[in-house]
């Protein structure tokens, strides 16, 4: 069995955060978001979080 994932309710503080294009969190979502596809300009700030750890969230079909 997986991991599971769960929305719950927003953290005090945020683990990260992500900014990025609009057409990049499409593309993570949708699970096509290789390194070699992501802009210069994707930045993941703050934590303990990742590129690859968002990756693995959204392994595409």
């Amino acid at each position: 069995m997986a991991d599971a994932v769960a929305v719950t309710d927003e953290p005090d503080r945020p683990d990260a955060v992500l900014s990025a294009p609009a057409e990049w969190w499409v593309r993570l979502a949708a699970g096509r978001h290789s390194p070699e596809h992501t802009p210069a300009t994707v930045t993941l700030t703050g934590g303990k979080l990742t590129l690859d750890d968002l990756r693995g969230v959204f392994p595409g079909y």
